[in-house]
């Protein structure tokens, strides 16, 4: 058994006895493992998860902090046990959370409650107060950066001029809890409730719509254009959208996701919806800016 597993089981349950160490699968930037450690006789489930390569927008010691001042909010979220930036027992820095017992469920076009039930939890992370939060980015103008994330054939010219004659995109509003990356993937299921909420690297502070946008696109790979839009009208129950906003935010989403698609080694039938997908996106954001379609 790896020596740096049984030293960085030591580090944060000095009684336990480490079992077992498994890397899980499907981490695309971050190596996550599951610790199976003895301790007072029984077995005991812990989270293994590094830093993300290349460093995502908060380190690895942010989102320990933020799991840990969340712990007494609404939210379906691990307990942080151990941090560890020293690279003594580990390749990255990397923190310690408790397993959480679920499954990640897919959406089907006809399970109105998962969809339900997804839009409300993006509600109460909206709703939590940032004034408990650590120092987080801040995330209010969805034309920042979006020019080095435009793909560059010529198709695009034309949304790139247009984009280059908007000015004055920054949000104005109330700054709300962003998770940044809320998706599918990123939610654990028991039977038909949420269970647990993950991976707060890409957390901020900022524009609302800009979450929503992120969950839209993804909600498009699996539900279409249709499911996407029926998970749109629910949120618009807790939270005035602007639709100019939400075309900004989903061509930056969609861009970006162009941009770093290559590096998350997804499967090849995944990567070509997604590709297709985020190009249509865009097409169909783009298309509501240019004749103000709203």
């Amino acid at each position: 058994m790896d020596k740096n597993f049984i030293d960085i089981v030591d580090s944060f349950c000095p009684h336990g006895e480490l079992l077992s160490a498994e890397i899980l699968p499907g981490g695309y930037s971050s190596d996550v493992y599951i610790l199976n450690v003895k301790v007072d006789e029984k077995e005991v489930r812990f989270v293994l998860r590094s830093e993300g390569s290349p460093r995502s927008e908060n380190t690895i010691n942010t989102e320990f902090q933020l799991i840990q001042s969340l712990a007494e909010q609404n939210l379906p979220i691990p307990e942080a046990v151990f941090c560890d930036t020293s690279l003594c027992h580990f390749h990255k820095p990397f923190m310690i959370m408790s397993f959480i017992e679920g499954k990640v469920q897919e959406p089907t076009p006809k399970d109105s409650d998962w969809l339900d039930k997804f839009s409300s939890l993006l509600q109460d992370v909206r709703s939590i107060d940032t004034s408990l939060l650590p120092k987080l980015p801040v995330r209010i103008d969805p034309l920042e950066d979006i020019f080095k994330f435009i793909p560059k054939d010529d198709e695009w010219n034309d949304l790139k001029n247009f984009l280059c004659n908007i000015s004055d995109t920054v949000y104005k509003g109330d700054k709300t809890f962003l998770h940044g990356d809320f998706w599918p993937g990123n939610i654990l299921w028991k039977g038909k409730e949420i269970v647990g909420l993950l991976d707060w690297e890409y957390a901020a502070i900022g524009d609302p719509v800009s979450d929503i946008a992120v969950a839209s696109l993804e909600l498009r790979y699996s539900l279409g254009e249709e499911g996407m839009t029926k998970f749109q009208e629910q949120c618009s129950n807790f939270l005035d959208i602007d639709p100019f906003r939400l075309s900004l935010w989903m061509i930056y989403v969609a861009s970006s996701t162009l941009t770093y698609i290559k590096e998350w080694r997804l499967p090849e039938d995944r990567e070509v919806i997604m590709i297709r997908e985020a190009k249509q996106t865009i097409r169909d954001a783009f298309r509501k800016l240019y004749r103000n379609d709203f």
